[in-house]
């Protein structure tokens, strides 16, 4: 297969989609479909395929071989956008396709996946780079302002870094990449409904951004809001009974002890552990039972080691 230079083929964005690049290429050529670009192309479908449309483009250098974000959890089926960088640019940015990116920092709003008029979601393959199949302009979906955490989440998981001055559970200099960024807070997202969401159903939740709000809004506000880790463990403590959502926080210490053992995540299982040991202590007292400090701390600190317990 190979990608056949057209007459118009301005430089990919930095940021671009590289299949949003190949619907502005079909659109400024007049093609019909951005199949027209390929020579032996084997699928339509392919086209839409991360690593191939990447391959592809990485080979042609008359396209401007610009990086392109990581396709970690990647929403490969549905369009999700910003109404204004629409207006203003008129390209799809690749890290609106990540399944915990939520907002557009620029603008300070939600990001959106829906018709403004049919209210359908928008499939890559048959969506216009600015309308809808329906004939409506994406530019002009209502917008919704975001909450500060969430802003500084959606900083962090794009650029990485910590904005100067904001609150943060994680120190500025974490070192983790945007794979290790996106399980993190995929994780944080679907612990508060840990086990009643299964797998498969959690990721159907995440790909939709109307579902995927109330999660990414919890992660934000424990990384980003002071006392945010604590309203965090309180809402897992109204889980079920005190044994079982006692255990689901030494869960999620140990969880985050196999998947994140970076010394940046010290202070949070920390923290986390504390918490515990002192509703243990509490729920302990309330039962009539005796329990010391140092004991729970050091059944809690066995209970988290990666390793199965016996």
């Amino acid at each position: 297969m190979e990608l056949i230079k057209p007459p118009l083929h301005p430089d990919r964005f930095p940021d671009e989609l590289p299949y949003g690049y190949l619907k502005r290429l079909a659109e400024l050529n007049q093609y019909e479909s951005p199949a027209w670009l390929f020579r032996n192309l084997s699928s339509r479908s392919a086209l839409q395929t991360s690593a191939l449309s990447v391959a592809e483009l990485s080979a042609a250098d008359w396209a401007g071989n610009q990086s392109t974000a990581s396709a970690v959890g990647a929403n490969t089926q549905h369009l999700r956008y910003c109404p204004l960088c629409i207006a203003e640019r008129g390209y799809w940015r690749s890290a609106w396709q990540s399944w915990v990116s939520c907002a557009c920092t620029k603008h300070q709003i939600w990001l959106v996946d829906r018709c403004p008029s049919c209210h359908s979601r928008l499939p890559l393959a048959s969506t216009n780079l600015s309308h809808c199949a329906c004939g409506a302009r994406l530019a002009e979906a209502p917008v919704e302002i975001i909450d500060s955490p969430v802003e500084q989440m959606q900083m962090f998981l794009d650029e990485g870094g910590v904005p100067d001055g904001a609150y943060s559970i994680l120190p500025k200099e974490h070192g983790l990449d945007y794979s290790a960024r996106t399980a993190l807070i995929s994780l944080l997202c679907n612990w508060l409904d840990y086990p009643k969401l299964t797998v498969h159903n959690f990721n159907r939740e995440l790909k939709q951004c109307g579902t995927a709000r109330i999660h990414l809004v919890n992660a934000s506000e424990l990384l980003f809001l002071p006392g945010g880790l604590e309203t965090f463990l309180f809402r897992l403590s109204q889980r079920d009974s005190p044994e079982y959502y006692t255990s689901l926080i030494l869960k999620l210490v140990l969880r985050l002890n196999i998947d994140f053992p970076q010394p940046c995540f010290d202070t949070l299982k920390h923290q986390a552990l504390s918490y515990w040991v002192h509703l243990r202590k509490a729920l302990d007292q309330e039962q009539g039972r005796s329990s010391d400090i140092a004991d729970l701390w050091e059944y809690a600190e066995w209970q988290v080691l990666p390793h199965d317990p016996k």
